[in-house]
């Protein structure tokens, strides 16, 4: 549990939020001390009613901050409380999200950038005749970059996942069945006999 200040009780006492309450706010039948404890419940690691009657300064008994805690349905309100945070950690995370995903792609066109001007250089290099002094782990980083970006454009290779099927009726045969038309005859000439 995090320390609580005199400055964060003194918060937690004299805070009167402006426009809509929300079930953690201090109601209007609540001391500032039975809220001053709520707050200290609400924010605690373990929210046990006995270390918030610890925590309170002057201390309290625990049946007293028990007393508080059913009549203001602490565990309620700091139940929703919780949602309250883990929806603003939620918006924050995706705003994080939305950030690294602008840095990046900014990261991206800049690299982007700098790729093009070395490919412009090896290819002035390359007409003028000079060597490019590539190292063999870059030549094969090359291909394996360019291989992997002709793949995104183009998709991946797939092989047919349809089978062809030829059924032949009669004995006419086309001028590219060739042998496979006789192995299928002679296969109807045993079946028929």
């Amino acid at each position: 549990m995090k320390p609580t200040t005199d400055h964060d009780r003194n918060l937690a006492e004299h805070v009167e939020p402006h426009g809509v309450r929300r079930s953690w706010d201090r109601r209007k039948d609540e001391s500032r001390r039975a809220f001053s404890a709520f707050v200290l419940f609400r924010d605690g690691a373990d929210r046990k009613l006995a270390t918030v009657a610890r925590m309170l300064v002057p201390p309290c008994s625990v049946p007293n901050v028990a007393r508080w805690s059913s009549r203001h349905n602490w565990q309620q309100r700091a139940a929703e409380y919780d949602v309250h945070v883990d929806e603003m950690h939620r918006q924050e995370m995706a705003r994080s999200r939305t950030e690294i995903r602008k840095r990046r792609l900014q990261m991206a066109h800049a690299l982007e950038g700098l790729g093009a001007q070395a490919l412009r250089e090896w290819q002035s290099r390359i007409a003028a005749g000079l060597p490019l002094n590539l190292s063999p782990e870059t030549i094969a980083f090359l291909s394996k970059t360019a291989a992997q970006l002709q793949e995104q454009a183009l998709g991946p290779e797939r092989e047919s996942k349809y089978t062809k099927i030829v059924v032949s009726l009669g004995r006419h045969r086309y001028s590219d069945e060739g042998d496979a038309s006789q192995a299928v005859e002679s296969e109807t000439k045993e079946l028929l006999n």
